[in-house]
């Protein structure tokens, strides 16, 4: 037959959430012909490594099977094409509220009529583990120095600047 087939194959996609591990998907969900006589048993499939989308990070990661790795082995049928619809291996971003928690320094001073100030922090902790308190790339951070100043009232107080602030992401 020299009646144009047209065989669609269909690759796999997935939607996963980011939780830090790598994810993959491979090669295709269907083949069909639009000619109910030719027998997609009749296509020869040369797998390759750029079948399977991998990744790690939210984004998304297309399957890359092509036309050509396809061929038509049909004594009965010569002008067969190879038609790919496009797949994707999606990672999708956390939704869930991260909360940082910076604990700044802190000193205790005398009176003296001077102005002091207290930089820097001891610590910063996220309440989600797959949160990278030092990744720089996404949105609102926590500042990486946290400053406090103040200025003493009256010559026998004494006071202690300490404070702990919490960013809702």
């Amino acid at each position: 037959v020299t009646d144009k087939v047209t065989v669609t194959v269909t690759e796999k996609s997935a939607s996963y959430v980011y939780n830090g591990t790598e994810r993959s998907i491979t090669g295709y969900k269907s083949m069909t012909a639009d000619n109910t006589l030719y027998d997609i048993a009749d296509v020869a499939e040369t797998p390759t490594a750029a079948w399977t989308a991998k990744g790690t990070d939210a984004n998304k990661y297309p399957v890359g099977i092509a036309a050509a790795d396809f061929e038509n082995t049909s004594a009965n049928f010569t002008n067969v094409e190879f038609a790919v619809v496009d797949g994707e291996l999606e990672i999708t971003p956390v939704t869930d509220k991260v909360t940082v928690t910076v604990v700044e320094n802190s000193d205790t001073v005398t009176y003296d009529e001077q102005e002091h100030s207290v930089t820097g922090y001891k610590s910063m902790t996220a309440d989600n583990a797959l949160y990278d308190i030092a990744d720089r790339r996404g949105r609102r951070r926590a500042p990486r120095r946290a400053s406090t100043r103040w200025a003493l009232p009256r010559p026998t107080l004494r006071t202690r600047a300490s404070t702990s602030r919490t960013w809702r992401l």
